[in-house]
């Protein structure tokens, strides 16, 4: 189930998305119980994303799990993306969280 906060984090991701891949022909939301990614392009294979918040991004192995997805799901988007809401965390690319090539994490303020 998607929290609120869940819910703001996709919102504040979306302008990023629109500005950095004009080509995807505007996103379509999964949220909730939905089935495919969070946040994936119209425009097929242009766009892939996953959204939660948490306390901490290793929270319940939340961040693990959604690169995991990415990967076995979306192995041939062009752009894959974790974004997450947590609170010490800036709204910024986190690299040092990054664990699988091809597959960005940010950091999104809420």
């Amino acid at each position: 189930m998607c929290s609120a906060w869940t819910y703001l984090v996709t919102l504040k991701a979306l302008p990023f998305l629109f500005e950095r891949h004009p080509a995807a022909g505007g996103f379509r939301l999964n949220l909730g119980t939905a089935s495919g990614t969070d946040i994936e392009s119209v425009a097929p294979k242009v766009v892939a994303a996953e959204v939660f918040a948490a306390g901490h991004p290793s929270n319940n192995r939340k961040l693990a799990k959604d690169l995991k997805k990415l990967a076995l799901e979306c192995p041939d988007a062009d752009a894959r993306y974790v974004f997450f809401g947590a609170a010490g965390f800036r709204h910024e690319r986190q690299h040092k969280l990054e664990t699988v090539d091809g597959i960005e994490v940010w950091g999104i303020d809420v």
